[in-house]
């Protein structure tokens, strides 16, 4: 069986408690510049949206103009979209 001597003071282990290191620190900086680039003017860009969802959106407020029926005169029943048909 191992045996302890008392006698013999022991260093404590635990670390120091401190609020902010350098880590911490670094990470709140950067945490608060994405926020910043996120954030500031955001109200300048529009909403993110891709090509095909803009031309369906033209085409639609085309539509509404022209009483719902299309070059022809007549109500259409598909949509062109650069050669393929959609609905």
């Amino acid at each position: 069986m191992i045996q302890v001597d008392s006698s013999v003071p022991r260093k404590n282990i635990t670390r120091e408690k401190r609020p902010f290191g350098w880590v911490e620190l670094l990470f709140l900086l950067g945490l608060i510049l994405y926020l910043a680039t996120r954030f500031i003017a955001l109200d300048k860009f529009p909403i993110y949206f891709f090509s095909d969802e803009a031309i369906q959106t033209e085409l639609a407020g085309k539509l509404i103009e022209n009483g719902f029926k299309d070059a022809s005169g007549q109500i259409p029943v598909y949509f062109e979209n650069g050669g393929d048909s959609t609905i």
